[in-house]
Formats: structure tokens, sequence, C-alpha cells
């Protein structure tokens, strides 16, 4: 005897009945089908209909997940952002790595993020001297480093970007290096002590790369009377005034005309020119790179995917 077909539209009335506490056996009677031919198609049907509804749910906390995630990388990019508009001509002496400027900024901007982060479910505990517990920090650096390499997996035209950036930072720190070190041997060369001549240069350097590169007004030096037989010697101009060494009078006479001369020398065109080089490239840098993060901040998510994505991981659970 052939089995008697149901129709689709039965299935789910017959399930409505049950979920109002009908029996199987009076759903079965009342369209003249075998009780267990009912249940087995109200338990199929229910099944289905269970799992539709969590992946749905799934779909939605995914996306909210998702958003999440886009919102963390976009703090990122702002981070990357801040690290790339740091003007190298501000540093005296003493250059950086860009590593470590990058990571500095990117921390700062996620540490910013509390309320993304807590709604990931993580908690920062205060310091009561201020700012986040040791451990905390640490934790932060380790997720502003991960959260880089997936803005990197995003977005590979930005990474070779801040690549491009970094290696001009770099460079021009080297060239700033070697000309500080050719007033420090100009400067001893004169007569200058070392000691002294070394502490000089990184200002005689800063001086000749701010003139030669942003079109810096001229300093004079202007020697200051301080107590005893002390004076500053400084170098002035209508926007600041830079001290460049303090002792004693007669020594710092001597000083004012080896400074002079070396910073003439040291801003001569053929020792320049390696400084200026390496900051045209370097502005070059900065410059693609601000254009690619303001087109990611405007747009308010990144592009493509990485290995955190939530979407990646959704419905595996169902």
């Amino acid at each position: 005897m052939a089995r008697k077909s149901v129709p689709g539209e039965l299935v789910p009335l017959w399930a409505q009945a049950r979920k109002q506490g009908r029996s199987w056996r009076s759903i079965a009677s009342e369209h003249g089908f075998d009780w267990r031919t009912v249940k087995g198609h109200v338990l199929k049907f229910m099944e289905e209909e269970g799992r539709a509804y969590w992946e749905s749910v799934q779909r939605q906390v995914d996306a909210a997940c998702l958003e999440r995630h886009y919102q963390l990388l976009v703090r990122v990019a702002q981070g990357a952002l801040w690290a790339i508009e740091s003007d190298p001509l501000q540093i005296i002496s003493g250059f950086p790595p860009h590593k470590e400027i990058l990571e500095k900024n990117i921390t700062r901007s996620v540490e910013g993020a509390q309320g993304l982060l807590q709604r990931g479910g993580m908690e920062l505990r205060q310091d009561p001297r201020g700012g986040f517990l040791t451990e905390d920090r640490l934790l932060l650096n380790r997720l502003a480093a991960k959260l880089l390499d997936a803005l990197r997996e995003h977005e590979p035209r930005l990474a070779s970007e801040i690549d491009a950036w970094g290696t001009a930072w770099d460079d021009l720190s080297k060239a700033r290096v070697g000309l500080e070190h050719q007033a420090a041997r100009l400067l001893t060369t004169a007569g200058v002590d070392v000691t002294t001549a070394q502490e000089m240069a990184k200002w005689l350097q800063n001086e000749a790369v701010r003139k030669s590169l942003a079109d810096e007004e001229d300093r004079t030096t202007v020697l200051v009377q301080g107590p005893k037989d002390n004076v500053r010697m400084v170098r002035k101009n209508s926007a600041s005034e830079l001290e460049v060494f303090r002792g004693p009078e007669t020594e710092a006479r001597f000083l004012r005309k080896k400074y002079e001369s070396a910073l003439r020398q040291v801003c001569h065109e053929a020792r320049i020119e390696p400084v200026r080089k390496a900051y045209d490239t370097y502005i070059r840098c900065v410059q693609a790179a601000k254009d690619t993060i303001d087109q990611l901040l405007l747009r308010g998510r990144p592009g493509g995917r990485c290995k955190l994505c939530p979407q990646q991981s959704a419905l595996r659970a169902v």
C-alpha cells in the first residue's frame, strides 16, 4: 500500500497545534494521518525551524562582532596616522626607530577604545597612580600589535605604505646622525673638547636641518648673563630660543665663534644634500600613507578580510 503523501502546508499547522498542547493522536485523527507520521514530520520541521533560528542569531552576533572588529581596526589606523604625522624635525637628537613610534601611537589609540574592548568582555584595571596596571598595559601592547597585523591583512596597500614610511623615517634618522657626527668633528677640529662638541653638535645639526629643510628663520647667538661668571649661550630667533651651552663667559665666547663657523660649514649644500634627499623621500611616503588612511577613516571600515574576522567562524557551532 502506497504511503499517503503529506501536503507541505499541513506540517506548520501540525507544529502549531503541537505547541498549543494537543496530542499526536488528536492532530493525526483531525487530518486523517497516522500519529507516527504526524510526529515524524513535526519533529523534523521543528528541528529545521530551530536550526534556522540559531543560524539567524549566529549571523546577528557575527555582524555585531564584525562591526566591533572594524571599529578597532579603524582605531589602529588612526594610531598609525598619529605616528606617520610625527614631525622628525621636532626631535633634536637620539632619534627613536619607527617601530617604537608606531607601537606607541597605536597602543595609545587602542587605549582610547575602552568601550569597544569592554563590549568584547575585557576589563582594564586602573592603577591608583594613574593609567592602567602594568599587566593590562602589556596586554594592550600585545593586542595593538595583533590588530596592526590584522589591518595589514585587510589593507595590503596600506601595509606597504607604512613599511615605506618606516624605512624613510629610519633612513632620515641615519642621515641626521651622520650630519651630527660631522658637526662634532668640525667642533673638535676647531679646538672644542669632545664632550662639549658632542653635546653642541646635537643642537647644531638640528638647527642646520631646520634652516635648510624647513626654511626656519635664521638664529643669532645671544649670551645671557647668569649667576657669578656663568652665562647661557642661546641661539635665538623671533619664534624661539635654544640654549646650547651654559658655563664660564670666556668659554662661551670661544664656543660662540666655533659654533657659528661649524654651522656655516654644516649648512653647505654638499653636507646637507644626503639629509635633504632622505627628507624628500620621507615626505612623499608620509603623504601616500596619509591619503590611504584618510580614505579608510572616511569609509569607516577596512576592506578585505583577516584571520581575526568573526565571519570566518560563522555557523561552525551550529
